[in-house]
């Protein structure tokens, strides 16, 4: 079969996976709510001033002494004489709940330490006992540290409504996964193809590998996920090993492409990659260094990495005019600048 015979076919294979996600794409409800669906918003709060109510609207912000608390109350609760569950939009100020002096919920993260921002992915979703009337409410939330406190929307409803609220929340998250995942089978099955006519070519290969970890981080970093397991810290551990590695199959694709292997900088690029889950490992398993700590590490090697093998593809492409490589390197350079920008 001759090569022009090869290419149509990786192309209507594409074709065929392009349009899937695009039906799926259309089917997908794109509208924005100003609350969760069949989620009730509590809007009456107020906080003691020298043993005086001050009201506040929630979703809002006030003012607070840097890293301070503030204790939030709703009173005049009434049920439905159903069970109800509570949300709290998100845990960044690390919220904690209390009905009629019971302790329902506090947000603690020391099995593994989470930042700001994966902090604010997750809610606060706790089951309500069947209120009474004259029920008070309390939350109280902790300033991180900037003097502004965000507070954060609470609502109550069903069981069905929350769960209904977090697969919509990660509707994105999720059609992104689906689309990540068929790529990956695709380029797994072109290089099948290829290897049964004889072909070897293992850049399908690292390409099915590279789009496997993308939506293995993509599924373990959404908030879904983080719910679902109840918060576990195996779930954040699995997707710092998948952000940490997702950027060797993308090396071993490059080295692989025209005669880039000759340059020994990208054997060094792979050992850092590879040394730097291994000695975040052990920094977090000997000292009391975490992988939230060790962040910025891991940036550091994909925006030098990224660098590296743009420059290395452009050097090469202007030495040979291939028109492989340059295909390859615009591709290259979409994927690390919506990376970086990501």
């Amino acid at each position: 079969m001759t090569e022009k015979r090869h290419n149509a076919w990786v192309f209507f294979l594409a074709g065929i996976v392009l349009l899937g996600v695009f039906l799926s794409l259309s089917q997908v409800d794109a509208r924005f709510y100003s609350q969760p669906e069949d989620m009730y918003a509590l809007e009456t709060w107020y906080y003691l001033q020298d043993g005086q109510p001050v009201y506040v609207t929630l979703p809002g912000s006030l003012t607070v002494e840097p890293g301070s608390q503030l204790t939030l109350y709703c009173d005049g609760l009434t049920g439905d004489g159903r069970e109800q569950v509570l949300l709290v939009e998100n845990v960044v100020a690390r919220p904690r709940v209390v009905l009629d002096g019971e302790l329902l919920y506090a947000y603690r993260d020391q099995a593994f330490p989470r930042n700001e921002p994966m902090r604010s992915k997750l809610c606060c979703c706790v089951s309500l006992p069947l209120l009474e009337a004259g029920s008070v409410l309390s939350l109280t939330l902790q300033d991180t540290g900037t003097g502004i406190l965000e507070l954060p929307g609470v609502y109550t409803g069903t069981l069905e409504a929350l769960i209904r609220y977090l697969f919509a929340e990660d509707s994105f998250t999720l059609v992104g996964i689906v689309v990540l995942l068929l790529l990956s089978i695709l380029a797994l099955g072109v290089h099948a193809y290829l290897a049964s006519l004889g072909m070897r070519d293992s850049r399908f290969l690292h390409a099915a590998c590279f789009l496997f970890l993308c939506a293995a981080w993509r599924a373990l970093d959404s908030s879904l996920a983080q719910h679902l397991s109840r918060l576990s810290p195996v779930v954040c551990y699995l997707s710092f090993y998948a952000f940490m590695t997702l950027a060797i199959p993308m090396l071993l694709f490059v080295r692989s492409t025209g005669n880039l292997r000759r340059y020994r900088c990208l054997d060094v690029c792979l050992g850092l990659f590879f040394l730097n889950a291994g000695a975040q490992s052990l920094l977090d398993y000997l000292t009391p260094l975490s992988f939230i700590q060790m962040l910025p590490v891991t940036h550091l090697l994909l925006a030098g990495g990224s660098l590296l093998v743009a420059g290395l593809l452009l050097r090469e492409y202007r030495n040979t005019r291939s028109q492989e490589l340059r295909v390859i390197f615009w591709a290259f350079v979409f994927l690390a600048a919506s990376g970086l920008l990501a």
